[in-house]
């Protein structure tokens, strides 16, 4: 959600969460925004998770591999996905935080700035 701020490429709001979740696993099977998924999985001490082993030990729940990203992307519509992150990204930059959680954020965000993630 936070790729598209949780719009379609119409720039409404999403109406079926588990339909763009589908979309945006797609997306991942094409090898496209994996540095997305990379750099949100984040063990207890804000530092990224990079493997399943890592997150194992760092207790971290949800990270999975091919397979069940294949199950999650059935139904799936890369393209979709991909367009409904360029409309939401449009006129904005990616930004990290220290731990290495990903967001977007205006233009004029730059290191050194303060910032808040809201969650829905």
């Amino acid at each position: 959600m936070t790729l598209t701020g949780g719009k379609n490429w119409y720039g409404l709001p999403v109406e079926n969460p588990a339909a763009h979740l589908a979309d945006y696993a797609r997306c991942l099977l094409k090898e496209g925004l994996l540095w997305s998924l990379k750099r949100n999985l984040v063990n207890k001490a804000g530092r990224a998770v990079t493997n399943k082993r890592n997150a194992d030990e760092a207790g971290v729940p949800g990270y999975f591999d091919k397979h069940v990203l294949r199950e999650l992307a059935e139904g799936g519509n890369a393209d979709r996905f991909l367009d409904a992150a360029a409309t939401a990204c449009a006129w904005r930059q990616t930004t990290e935080t220290k731990g290495g959680l990903v967001g977007i954020g205006p233009q004029s965000v730059a290191q050194g700035m303060s910032f808040v993630y809201f969650w829905g």
